[in-house]
């Protein structure tokens, strides 16, 4: 095993906590050096805190899950985002859109990561800053309604309110 490998080269022998995530591999991974620092007659309180989960991760799937309540906005948004982005010719409208509405943000519009609430929080940041650019670009593209309308993935263009 590569961890009990490093312990070992690096003369490690007291390890009060390894952090990991909350996959099932980590928990076997946990249990393996459990008994191996104790076999070597260094565990701290025994083991009994070794194994500490990733707080950061953690939050990532409380964050994921509570951005669930409110998915048909977020798609919504993500799509709008994506029409604008996916060609030259759009993001340049959408530039102008955004001069015209005297928006003087350097927001770039990104793409959530479904892994990373954090990227979702960024997206809608974004959107939320340039939502009367958004308004504008919907009154001069019937594609973009109609687009977003008959996309599989979302209901329609989104509102102020998304």
């Amino acid at each position: 095993m590569a961890v009990e490998s490093c312990l070992l080269n690096w003369k490690i022998k007291r390890v009060f906590t390894v952090t990991v995530d909350n996959a099932s591999s980590n928990d076997v991974t946990i249990i393996y050096l459990k008994k191996k620092i104790n076999g070597w007659g260094f565990g701290i309180l025994n083991c009994k805190y070794l194994h500490m989960r990733c707080i950061a991760h953690i939050i990532n799937l409380v964050m994921v899950d509570g951005l669930k309540e409110n998915i048909e906005a977020v798609k919504m948004v993500r799509e709008a985002v994506r029409y604008v982005r996916q060609s030259l010719a759009r993001l340049q409208k959408f530039k102008s859109c955004c001069e015209m509405e005297g928006i003087q943000s350097k927001c770039h519009l990104s793409l959530n990561v479904s892994t990373r609430w954090n990227s979702t929080y960024l997206m809608l940041r974004t959107a939320e800053k340039l939502k009367n650019a958004f308004d504008r670009f919907r009154t001069f593209g019937l594609c973009f309604k109609f687009d977003l309308v008959s996309s599989k993935e979302c209901d329609g263009v989104p509102d102020s309110l998304d």
